[in-house]
């Protein structure tokens, strides 16, 4: 499976679903733009927080973590 915007979208959506008290203000991606077989971090901002998110290239989860601001 490539690793597509709309494969990060719909793994941090599942990921957002679990926690629905999180009001998210922004999403940012690294690589912005990946390429086939490049892992993510999408960095969350939430009030008070970030969640960073780790997505391997086969579109698997490998981690999340709340950073305290």
């Amino acid at each position: 499976m490539a690793l597509t915007r709309d494969v990060i979208d719909t793994i941090l959506q599942a990921v957002l679903a679990q926690v629905p008290a999180m009001e998210v203000t922004s999403v940012s991606y690294s690589p912005a733009n990946p390429r086939d077989g490049d892992d993510v971090i999408a960095r969350i901002d939430v009030q008070g927080a970030h969640v960073l998110c780790e997505i391997l290239s086969d579109g698997r989860l490998q981690s999340a973590r709340v950073i305290e601001n």
